[in-house]
C-alpha cells in the first residue's frame, strides 16, 4: 500500500512537471510566434519603406524625364507664318516684298514690317513662295538668306504668269529670309487685290538641330 502511495505521488508530481513544462512550452512557442510576427511586420515595413523609396527614385526619374520631353525642342519650339500681298506692288532692284496681310505668325518669327522672316532657333525649315505678274510685265524674284539667294521665281511677260517654289532646308538661329526682286534691268509689278492674295510667303520649322 505504501509502495503505491509513493508511486501515486511521484506520478502525480511527475505529471505536475510535464504541465510546467508543457506551460513553459506553450509561452515559448507564443513568444517565438510573437517574435516571427513581428519579424515578418519590421521585414513588411523594410519592403515597404524600399518600394516606396524605390517608386519615389522611379517617380523622380519619370519627372525628370517628362519635364525633359516638355522641354524638348520640338515641343516647346513652334513657328510657322503666312504673308500675303493684297495690292499690287512695284519692286526696284534687290527691293523686298513688304507684305501687308499677315494670316500666321506662329512664334512671332515674321517681321510684317519688313517682310523678313528672323529664324529663332537652329533647325529645318520649310519655306514657299508664290509670285504673280501683271500681264505684259516679265518679273523674277528670288528668296534670299541673308541676302544670298536660296531659290528664284519668274514670271514671264505674257498673261498673268505665275511662278512658285518649296524648299527644305537647315538654317542657323538669327538668319534671316525674305522675298525680293532679283534682276536690274526692269522693275517688277507684282499683282493683288483684297479678294486675290496669290503672292505669299510661308515658313515653318520641321524639326530642331
Amino acid at each position: 500500500m505504501f509502495l503505491i502511495e509513493k508511486e501515486f505521488r511521484q506520478i502525480k508530481m511527475e505529471n505536475k512537471k510535464f504541465q510546467m513544462e508543457n506551460k513553459w512550452l506553450r509561452e515559448n512557442i507564443s513568444n517565438i510566434n510573437q517574435t516571427v510576427e513581428e519579424l515578418k511586420k519590421e521585414k513588411d515595413t523594410r519592403v515597404l519603406t524600399n518600394c516606396n523609396q524605390s517608386l519615389s527614385s522611379s517617380g523622380n526619374v519619370k519627372r525628370l524625364l517628362l519635364n525633359a520631353a516638355s522641354t524638348s525642342p520640338d515641343q516647346q519650339t513652334m513657328i510657322a507664318f503666312t504673308a500675303a500681298l493684297t495690292h499690287t506692288l512695284s519692286l526696284g532692284y534687290h527691293q523686298p516684298v513688304v507684305y501687308d496681310t499677315v494670316i500666321s505668325n506662329v512664334g512671332n518669327a515674321f517681321d510684317a514690317r519688313h517682310g523678313h522672316f528672323t529664324v529663332p532657333v537652329k533647325g529645318v525649315y520649310i519655306l514657299a513662295a508664290s509670285i504673280l505678274n501683271k500681264r505684259g510685265d516679265e518679273m523674277t524674284m528670288e528668296m534670299v538668306k541673308n541676302g544670298i539667294q536660296l531659290i528664284a521665281l519668274y514670271g514671264d511677260s505674257g498673261s498673268y504668269s505665275m511662278g512658285s517654289q518649296t524648299i527644305v532646308t537647315a538654317l542657323e538661329a538669327n538668319d534671316i529670309v525674305w522675298i525680293r526682286h532679283y534682276r536690274n534691268y526692269n522693275s517688277a509689278l507684282i499683282y493683288g487685290t483684297n479678294d486675290q492674295p496669290i503672292n505669299s510667303f510661308s515658313g515653318a520649322l520641321l524639326f530642331q538641330l
